[in-house]
């Protein structure tokens, strides 16, 4: 895994020039879009890496799709969040490399699919209130590891609806989901957990705050328009 963070750390270069995509969210702060465009490329099965904190303002993704009968082709996806005037600015840059060529660009069009993926998956019918991250660092998504100083763990980055109103905080770490500690649930499994089919599922979560330790259920509220 430090190979695939440092090719991205390569690919993203600060003084590399790539086609962008961007877009204001009006109404968003930096943490509820961050947590937004974080759920849906975990949903897409991406790894998500957080190379310099949770706290930073960007992250990496990384996603592996096979291609042909034996190939594959793995996408790099480098996100930024840059506070404006009534809401935060979304930059996106991709680019793409098979198993045996060079890395490249893609197009604008590409680029703009994902950019158009990232605002469908930040409305929904059922929510939790819950906006979250977490890094993953093997890259065949079995397990969770958080970067040093850093608990493993689900974190909780911003809060709306129930999972406020029942007392959760921007900060906690998830520690089961259902009574099932994340550390024996498939990265699929607990990212979509965390998301509510029907009006009348509910959710079981642990939680730990410092060295408090507290579990709370969840409602859904149905909604069309908010993040999380």
């Amino acid at each position: 895994m430090k190979k695939i963070l440092f090719l991205i750390c390569v690919l993203f270069g600060v003084n590399s020039v790539y086609a962008k995509v961007e877009e204001v969210f009006i109404g968003s702060d930096v943490n509820e879009l961050k947590a937004g465009a974080a759920k849906y490329f975990m949903i897409k099965g991406a790894n998500v890496h957080h190379i310099n904190s949770y706290e930073a303002n960007n992250f990496q993704a990384v996603e592996k799709k096979p291609q042909g009968a034996y190939g594959s082709v793995t996408y790099y996806y480098n996100v930024n969040f840059i506070p404006v005037e009534k809401g935060t600015k979304l930059e996106l840059v991709m680019m793409k490399a098979s198993a045996n060529d060079e890395p490249q660009t893609v197009s604008l069009s590409d680029e703009t699919s994902v950019l158009n993926g990232i605002k469908a998956s930040m409305t929904g019918k059922f929510l939790y209130g819950l906006g979250f991250e977490y890094d993953l660092y093997d890259f065949n998504g079995e397990k969770i590891k958080a970067p040093k100083g850093k608990e493993t763990g689900i974190v909780l980055t911003a809060v709306n609806y129930d999972a406020k109103s029942k007392g959760l905080m921007a900060g906690d770490k998830i520690i089961s989901i259902n009574n099932v500690s994340i550390k024996d649930m498939p990265v699929d499994e607990y990212s979509k957990a965390l998301f509510a089919k029907s009006i009348n599922d509910t959710l079981t979560l642990t939680y730990k705050r410092g060295n408090n330790i507290n579990t709370v259920t969840l409602k859904p509220k149905r909604s069309k328009t908010r993040v999380f």
